[in-house]
């Protein structure tokens, strides 16, 4: 064989290398498209549209850890992976997240599309995220357990920014009437009768 066959072998061996190592490499991750359909509330009616639903991962001690009592977020050492909300008023979502092979996961969804209306939520059971077929894919249809575990929520809501801005005017106002309430306190002599 001459020089140039030689070269562009060479080539065509090097660029398939390299493009075998990023698959290799990415192996690890999954595309987990998960979804469920009948998700209800603690009074066993269908969760509405555009109710809240998140997915996280247990931390290290493999258990599922309250939420963040100030936000609904992931508390203790669990980790927030992602969210979607309820599509339909029958408690139908579905989402896909790229995560780690092995992750163990968990949904966590609320009676209402705003955090701070929430008064209830609910997990579901454990799951853990693999690659049934090895193409770096996983289906969790999560409502088939049937197990949801339901919690009043402890709710201490942090008003948002812009609340506190429309009570700024209040909360000045009531400042100036006080200084100029003791000012004019001040002037004032008090005659005994």
């Amino acid at each position: 064989m001459n020089k140039p066959v030689y070269r562009l072998m060479l080539i065509l061996i090097l660029l398939g290398a390299g493009l075998a190592l990023p698959a290799a490499g990415s192996a690890t991750m999954i595309n987990l498209t998960y979804s469920g359909t009948g998700l209800m509330n603690e009074d066993m009616a269908y969760l509405p549209a555009g109710s809240i639903v998140y997915i996280l991962s247990v931390g290290v001690d493999g258990s599922i850890d309250p939420p963040n009592p100030l936000n609904g977020m992931a508390g203790g050492d669990d980790v927030w992976l992602g969210g979607t909300t309820i599509s339909d008023n029958v408690g139908s979502f579905s989402a896909s997240i790229d995560v780690e092979k092995d992750t163990v996961v968990y949904i966590r969804f609320f009676n209402d599309s705003v955090m701070g209306e929430v008064t209830y939520y609910g997990v579901s059971g454990l799951y853990t995220v693999s690659d049934p077929f090895n193409i770096g894919i996983d289906f969790w249809d999560v409502t088939p357990a049937g197990s949801y575990f339901w919690t009043e929520y402890p709710w201490h809501v942090v008003p948002e920014p812009e609340t506190w801005l429309m009570f700024l005017p209040a909360l000045l106002g009531g400042a100036w009437y006080g200084l100029r309430r003791r000012r004019g306190d001040r002037g004032k002599v008090e005659v005994a009768p």
